[in-house]
C-alpha cells in the first residue's frame, strides 16, 4: 500500500549517507477504472548528508576545470558514439577526493581515464559534508559526463 511497514521503515533508517535505493510499486488501474493496465512504478533515492559537501565556485567550476584540462582528449570524438559516463568519488571529513572510479565508460577509454586523473587532481579543498549533529563526514559523489542515458 502507499504506507511502509514498520520493517521498510527500519531499513530506510538503517541507511548509511550516500546509499542508493529504489522503491517499486506495482498496480493494477482495473481496481479504479474500466480500463485495465497492469505496470509497475519505481523510484530512485539516494540518501544525502544534512549539509552536502561544496566545492568552491561549485559545479560551474569543476566543469571549467574539466573542460579546460580534456580537451585534447575531446578534440576527436564523434558524438554519436558517445555513452553516458559515471565517475563516483568521496570527499573525505578533511575536505580531501578520495576513492575515485570508473563507475561506467563513456566509450572513449582515454576520456575516461584523463576526467579520472583529473579529478585526482581538482584543485581547492571541497568543504566537508556534515551531518545532523554537525559532525563531518564523508559524502559519495557521481560525476555524469559523455551523452545522456535514460
Amino acid at each position: 500500500s502507499q504506507v511502509l511497514t514498520p520493517a521498510q521503515m527500519q531499513l530506510l533508517h538503517s541507511a548509511d549517507y550516500s546509499t542508493d535505493l529504489f522503491i517499486r510499486a506495482d498496480y493494477d488501474r482495473s481496481l479504479i477504472s474500466s480500463i485495465s493496465a497492469a505496470g509497475f512504478l519505481t523510484y530512485y533515492f539516494t540518501i544525502v548528508p544534512e549539509q552536502e559537501a561544496r566545492y568552491p565556485g561549485g559545479a560551474e567550476a569543476i566543469t571549467a576545470y574539466l573542460s579546460a584540462n580534456s580537451r585534447e582528449q575531446t578534440a576527436h570524438i564523434e558524438q554519436d558514439e558517445l555513452e553516458p559516463g559515471k565517475i563516483a568519488f568521496t570527499v573525505s571529513p578533511q575536505g580531501n577526493i578520495t576513492h575515485v572510479r570508473l563507475l561506467s565508460t563513456c566509450g572513449y577509454p582515454g576520456l575516461d581515464n584523463a576526467l579520472l586523473k583529473l579529478i585526482h587532481k581538482l584543485p581547492g579543498k571541497w568543504e566537508p559534508a556534515s551531518n545532523a549533529k554537525g559532525e563531518k563526514i564523508s559524502q559519495e559523489l557521481v560525476l555524469f559526463f559523455g551523452n545522456e542515458g535514460c
